[in-house]
């Protein structure tokens, strides 16, 4: 049976929001954050560290159980919790940083499904097949 790591779910939340952020950065034309130069004290490291850190690890602790059981199902209910996790996502990110422009949640959803599918693959489709090899 496959099986989904903490460790492999916190991967796959950092790595779907670096690319979430330097696509905002292209779309936004502002690339500030990408420059490691700009890093000069103590502050700009704890804001470098924040801006980055804090939705890949917030989300991590909210949805890694959730996801983690979705993933051992072998039915509609693995469908249903990964549903709920990118609805719940969309609103929780565009409540808490996009109030403004509701796009960005939407890409953040782009993002989330092209990750999930990257990550676990053979999760899913087994998933949907019911067995695993």
């Amino acid at each position: 049976m496959l099986k989904v790591s903490l460790p492999n779910l916190l991967l796959f939340f950092f790595i779907k929001y670096l690319v979430f952020y330097i696509l905002m950065m292209f779309i936004s034309d502002n690339d500030y954050l990408l420059s490691l130069s700009a890093i000069k004290s103590g502050e700009d490291l704890i804001l470098y560290l924040w801006t980055f850190g804090f939705f890949p690890f917030a989300f991590w602790l909210v949805f890694c159980v959730p996801l983690r059981y979705a993933f051992q199902q072998r039915n509609l209910v693995s469908f249903g919790i990964i549903l709920v996790f990118i609805v719940l996502e969309y609103y929780i990110y565009t409540f808490m940083a996009s109030t403004l422009n509701s796009m960005n949640g939407i890409y953040n959803v782009v993002i989330s499904i092209v990750f999930l599918f990257l990550f676990f693959y053979k999760l899913i489709v087994f998933s949907t097949k019911g067995k695993a090899s």
